[in-house]
């Protein structure tokens, strides 16, 4: 690989638009394509406020060959207000940060993630919607994320 192909391989960002919880369901929310990336920040900020009621949601990535894992630990988004933000920012399975507004924790370890999707999964059906935000840096020509939803 040259300087130029480095160069193109910078970080990039992916929006995956508000969309309502998926009711007691796993949801993809990206779709890694063509090659591993490395995961530099993934962050949900709530768009529509959850709804008072008891609901852990975890993400987690699932490649395409290879059993899934979880990038988090489950975390109880009940009755987060809209602004509020979630971040990964530990090691692998350990719990989501959730703040109330304002800023939030970036990643301080970044995940490799292989080709696949990365997806939510909540335990149980709520209202409230949450934007996804994902920076990443591809480890091979070509790979991409892209937001899969609405």
């Amino acid at each position: 690989m040259d300087t130029q192909d480095l160069q193109a391989m910078g970080a990039r960002c992916v929006t995956r638009a508000t969309d309502t919880l998926p009711a007691t369901a796993t949801e993809t929310i990206f779709t890694v394509a063509t090659g591993p990336v490395r995961v530099l920040e993934l962050v949900g900020e709530v768009t529509t406020v959850i709804a008072a009621t008891t609901c852990n949601l975890k993400i987690s990535a699932d490649p395409t060959v290879g059993a899934a894992s979880d990038l988090s630990a489950n975390l109880d988004i009940n009755g987060d207000l809209a602004g509020s933000f979630m971040s990964m920012t530990g090691a692998i399975g350990t719990v989501l940060v959730n703040t109330a507004t304002g800023a939030c924790a970036g990643m301080t370890i970044p995940y490799i993630v292989p080709v696949g999707v990365i997806t939510i999964t909540t335990g149980h059906t709520v209202t409230g919607s949450i934007a996804w935000f994902i920076r990443y840096e591809p480890l091979v020509t070509g790979a991409t994320v892209t937001a899969t939803g609405p």
